[in-house]
């Protein structure tokens, strides 16, 4: 029996290790008043400034929804590509801020990367295209000619 329990405890510690320990962002998307997206290199036809319910809650619950590893083989300090940067704005006034990059890699306010499936990370294009900005960002008009 003692056999049986050490087999089957060291099993479990196998495929927990194989899991890569998941995690999951949590973040609350009760009072987020706004989400501003912008990007790494900057690029202004990627930048999105969310206040409606509908968009703010549809970026938290997609964060939310990745599956994440803590433990992974790959260092995001050797990558480079696109980062888009999402700040939620909280009505009680504290932000949090998220960095999501090279569609592999994600991490919440200078906390430890975690990496996202490639498929799941790819959809936040799709759903930055959906969800055109809501123009609320103060542009300055460009100058006149006199």
């Amino acid at each position: 029996m003692k056999r049986f329990v050490f087999i089957a405890a060291l099993f479990c510690l196998w495929v927990s290790l194989l899991s890569g320990c998941r995690a999951s962002l949590g973040l609350e998307a009760e009072g987020v008043s706004r989400v501003e997206v912008s990007s790494l290199p900057e690029s202004s036809s990627l930048a999105r400034d969310y206040t409606s319910p509908e968009k703010t809650a549809a970026v938290v619950d997609y964060l939310n929804s990745l599956s994440l590893q803590r433990h992974f083989p790959e260092d995001p300090d050797e990558y480079c590509g696109q980062t888009y940067v999402i700040t939620l704005f909280y009505e009680d006034g504290h932000t949090l801020t998220v960095c999501h990059f090279g569609n592999r890699f994600l991490r919440k306010d200078g906390e430890d990367w975690l990496r996202m499936r490639y498929k799941e990370a790819a959809a936040l294009d799709g759903l930055l295209r959906k969800f055109p900005g809501d123009d609320t960002l103060k542009e300055t008009d460009p100058p006149q000619d006199t």
